[in-house]
């Protein structure tokens, strides 16, 4: 049943353009855009801060989401669906302190970050 369920959702997926591509921006953005593995690292060389920084990283995305639900009943009447989720996914992961890039050499961490954090 389970994967008799999944063919037939992929088969409809195939037929639908906008739910495909929406589907496909959204993995990307989320493999992309969504360092959870490196939140600690940011927390404590980015930021500067410590287990409750980390709990804030963790918690932004249901914050934002939570907000996002109850502000957009507009969306409904956008015309052109799929440029504005393309849109939405730049904005989402363009380069920010959220896109840093850290890397371990044994027990010190390293981060970059663009910008720049301040000094």
């Amino acid at each position: 049943m389970g994967l008799r369920s999944m063919t037939e959702g992929f088969r409809h997926l195939r037929g639908e353009r906008l739910l495909s591509a929406t589907y496909l921006i959204d993995l990307n953005a989320m493999i992309f855009g969504m360092p959870r593995a490196v939140f600690p690292a940011l927390a404590v060389h980015l930021y500067g801060g410590g287990a409750g920084v980390v709990g804030l990283l963790y918690a932004a995305p249901g914050a934002g989401a939570l907000v996002g639900s109850l502000v957009t009943g507009w969306t409904a009447r956008i015309r052109h669906q799929g440029r504005a989720i393309a849109a939405c996914v730049v904005v989402w992961v363009a380069p920010s302190p959220s896109s840093a890039s850290c890397r371990s050499s044994g027990s010190d961490w390293s981060c970059s970050a663009w910008p720049a954090p301040p000094t």
